[in-house]
């Protein structure tokens, strides 16, 4: 009976020590993780981009549905689209060419046309048809802005970009 008290407190004590171990290495990996240490560059923009397009596709899809619905939306949602579309431009500056972006741009286009405000559809569409042509939103921003042209004419829209400057692509370098 001794025995197996001895050996239940030795059963015990290593499955504490290791629960100990477990919960140290887990917080030194939590605050590695606060700190940035060892993460990607490339995962901490395309997270801080979904941390601020989450609230903001949450609002545009109630948009579009009302819309798709042939609703109206009232001046406090108009106002609401406005303003999206002023944090959109914020994160596509700060991260001009994520693809977290393509989505959402596209929406806050499509709700712009939809209410006939085809300056900020335009706009909208250019930073996606110049910024993303390979992707399935720039490919349809296209389509849109081709449309807005055939509509009131290739001189109606402003002839320069809207797209952020760190969007372009730089010019190569020359060989030496």
């Amino acid at each position: 009976m001794k025995r197996y008290s001895s050996l239940l407190q030795k059963i015990v004590i290593s499955i504490l020590l290791a629960g100990f171990c477990l919960g140290a290495g887990s917080q030194l990996a939590a605050e590695a993780k606060k700190k940035g240490g060892g993460a990607n560059p490339a995962a901490q923009a395309d997270a801080e981009v979904k941390k601020g397009i989450d609230p903001i596709n949450e609002q545009l899809d109630k948009l579009i549905i009302k819309v798709q619905s042939r609703a109206l939306l009232s001046p406090k949602e108009a106002g609401e689209l406005a303003e999206l579309k002023y944090k959109l431009m914020d994160i596509m500056n700060q991260y001009p060419q994520n693809a977290l972006l393509a989505r959402p741009v596209y929406q806050a286009g499509v709700l712009f046309f939809e209410r006939e405000s085809y300056n900020d559809a335009y706009e909208l569409f250019n930073y996606l048809a110049q910024g993303y042509p390979g992707n399935p939103y720039g490919t349809k921003a296209k389509s849109q802005i081709q449309q807005l042209e055939k509509r009131f004419g290739a001189d109606y829209f402003p002839v320069e970009a809207s797209v952020p400057a760190a969007s372009a692509t730089p010019a190569p370098a020359a060989k030496k």
